[in-house]
């Protein structure tokens, strides 16, 4: 079993469930050259106005040296970041994009859209405190169609480049390799994760649980 972040023990994770928190599971197979290409996933479900508290991935059978997941510590990089970018993102709003998945492919009821102040999702503020630890974190979502309220186009696109040039540099990374019947979790509101490729023709079979959030991201 691996924690991220800080761990989260089975008995938090039995306690969350007994207080009602619904728990959501499904089963990940990537077989045959389905989702086999690179994900470069956000906070999961960022997009939400309540994003889930945590994640947990278990492995069943995975490729070899192929599809490992990377993580970046948002508190960490918060933490380092220079003054004179904190001052530009301080008071920001984000919109997180909720029209495409992962993959970047539309979701069903959406329409293509080509300026990112419109785009549709959530709002969250780039900087978060953690109301029990009152760490501050960095809180991004999916890089595409991303957009700082209230600036021009131009002048977003040059702070969020800026931004996940930080932000995603590898002294935050942490990469988990990945073999068969491993657990994996993680405090989902302080890391930013992404998936390798992976051999079109290999099986990939992964379980994934979110644990709902109770927590509003303002």
């Amino acid at each position: 079993v691996h924690t991220l972040v800080e761990p989260v023990a089975k008995g938090q994770i039995l306690q969350a469930a007994g207080q009602s928190h619904i728990v959501h599971a499904l089963t990940e197979i990537s077989i045959k050259g389905q989702a086999h290409k690179q994900l470069a996933r956000p906070i999961v479900r960022a997009l939400n106005e309540i994003p889930p508290k945590g994640a947990i991935l278990y492995s069943l059978e995975v490729p070899k040296i192929q599809g490992d997941t990377h993580f970046s510590n948002m508190i960490a990089a918060y933490d380092d970041m220079p003054g004179s970018l904190i001052k530009k993102i301080d008071g920001k709003i984000l919109i997180h994009d909720a029209s495409h998945n992962s993959a970047g492919q539309l979701r069903k009821g959406y329409k293509e859209n080509s300026d990112p102040s419109l785009t549709p999702g959530a709002k969250h503020p780039i900087i978060f405190k953690d109301p029990t630890t009152q760490k501050k974190s960095l809180f991004l979502g999916r890089r595409p169609h991303a957009y700082i309220v209230g600036m021009t186009i131009d002048e977003s696109e040059k702070l969020l480049n800026e931004l996940w040039s930080h932000a995603t540099q590898e002294k935050y990374t942490f990469t988990h390799r990945w073999q068969n019947n491993e657990v994996l979790m993680w405090k989902n509101l302080f890391v930013l994760h992404k998936r390798d490729s992976f051999d079109p023709n290999t099986r990939r079979v992964m379980h994934r649980t979110q644990i709902s959030g109770d927590l509003r991201i303002s």
